[in-house]
Formats: C-alpha cells, sequence, structure tokens
C-alpha cells in the first residue's frame, strides 16, 4: 500500500515537475533535512534522522497557497536499548518514516512563509496522523533556494502507551 501511494505521488510529481514553463501555476522543490527527536516512547533508539522530501506548491495572485508535502525520514542511530510497552512487548523503534501531508502556506512577508500542513505519516507498516507547522524563508529573490524550520508531531505513534513522535527539523529546498 505505502509502495503503491509513493509510486503514485512520484508519477504525479516528475508530470508536473517536466511540463512546467516561466509562469507556473505550480512550484516543485524537493528538501533535504535533518530531524531532531523531541519526544518519543522509544527516543534513545531514534534520536535523530536525515531525509529528504517534495513540496508542492499551487501559486495563485493570494497570499494563502494550498501546499502538498512528501517527506521520508531515515533514523540512523540506535542505542540498541529495548524498551517494553504496557502489554510486556518490546516496542519497535522507529526505523523510517513517511509522511504526506496537505495544507495550506501563508506569503505573510515578500520572503516569509508560514504554513500548516497534516496527513497520515506512515511509521513501521503503521498509519497514523501528523501535523507540521513551518517556517519558511526564501533565501534567494527568485524562490531558488529557501531555508524552512518545522516541527512534526506524528500521533499515537506508539499504541500501548499511546505515545506520540516529536521532532524538530531543519531542511534547505531547491526549486526544480
Amino acid at each position: 500500500m505505502q509502495k503503491t501511494i509513493l509510486s503514485a505521488f512520484a508519477i504525479l510529481i516528475i508530470g508536473s515537475a517536466s511540463a512546467q514553463k516561466e509562469n507556473k501555476p505550480v512550484t516543485v522543490l524537493l528538501q533535504a533535512q535533518y530531524s531532531k527527536t523531541l519526544y518519543d516512547f522509544t527516543r534513545g533508539n531514534n534520536p535523530w534522522a536525515i531525509g529528504t522530501g517534495i513540496i508542492i506548491q499551487l501559486e495563485n495572485k493570494g497570499k494563502l497557497k494550498p501546499t502538498l508535502e512528501t517527506t521520508v525520514d531515515i533514523y540512523l542511530e540506535n542505542d540498541k536499548v529495548a524498551r517494553l510497552n504496557n502489554e510486556n512487548e518490546i516496542a519497535e523503534r522507529v526505523g523510517m518514516s513517511t509522511c504526506v501531508l496537505a495544507g495550506c502556506s501563508y506569503n505573510a512577508f515578500k520572503r516569509l512563509l508560514v504554513s500548516l500542513t497534516g496527513g497520515p505519516c506512515f511509521i513501521n507498516g503503521r498509519i497514523t496522523l501528523g501535523i507540521r507547522p513551518s517556517l519558511c524563508y526564501r533565501l534567494s529573490a527568485g524562490k531558488t533556494w529557501q531555508g524552512k524550520i518545522y516541527f512534526t508531531n506524528i500521533f499515537n505513534r506508539e499504541t500501548s502507551p499511546a505515545k506520540d513522535l516529536g521532532a524538530l527539523s531543519f531542511s534547505i529546498a531547491l526549486k526544480l
């Protein structure tokens, strides 16, 4: 299921990126990010991650722009400590998380955007809900480079006990 969704999304992105003209109704950005886990049931097993993502923004004359984000984070570090949940089972560490989030970006100033997105996040074969408020600064006047800081909260990452995962991320994005 996850591979099908990601494949369909990749085809959509490649198709829209290759069909863009000078007056683009859609902006596509490729980003690289570093994420620091702030809280999680197995935080020691997934203290930080690196990843990549694609951001699609519909351009319009208004300040509010529909936004779609897809990010994949890989958690490389692991302290190899087994943590038990309430059912005395070993809680799974987060190896990889994939989020497909939709929402809006608000162009607060010429180079500053504030956005809020939400949607499904895939962790260890489970689908959970995630939200992401973010602050984006356009590093170049032509909107070619963007720096972004965002917070991601994934609800009920661990079901027993019900625990969320929260991460603070820093990214740099290049307009395609």
